[in-house]
């Protein structure tokens, strides 16, 4: 249960990354997650839910608050996914991708949100790419 926790946690990041990447027009697949001042992240830095609580809500580097939105996020899938596995595959199989549209929706209304609280207090098109 508890890969299959980690399972929906690691889902719902890769789909923050991949709206977050889309609404910037940056590539997908070419560029490792970074920070707001353009350090790449190291692996253990990207690990759901560990990485935020580890960091105490801000980035190792220039000290960026990281939105609380992203581990509330893993760990509520991670937490449905874990519950909905307990449940009969006929039951459960079409709510797993609804679980991470509606991260992805979540992830889009914040990235579209002009607020600069949307984004640890940076706007997306203001972060420094890495080169």
């Amino acid at each position: 249960m508890l890969v299959i926790a980690f399972m929906g946690a690691l889902s719902v990041s890769l789909v923050c990354l991949l709206v977050d990447r889309l609404m910037t027009h940056e590539r997908v697949s070419t560029s490792h997650s970074y920070c707001a001042c353009g350090r790449a992240l190291r692996l253990y830095e990207v690990i759901p839910v560990l990485g935020w609580i580890a960091a105490l809500g801000r980035t190792r580097c220039c000290g960026t608050r990281i939105p609380a939105r992203y581990p509330a996020l893993e760990l509520a899938a991670g937490l449905s996914w874990a519950i909905l596995s307990t449940l009969p595959i006929t039951v459960v199989w079409p709510l797993y991708p609804q679980i991470l549209l509606l991260a992805g929706l979540v992830e889009f209304i914040a990235v579209s949100n002009p607020s600069p609280r949307a984004h640890g207090g940076e706007q997306a098109s203001n972060r420094k790419r890495p080169t």
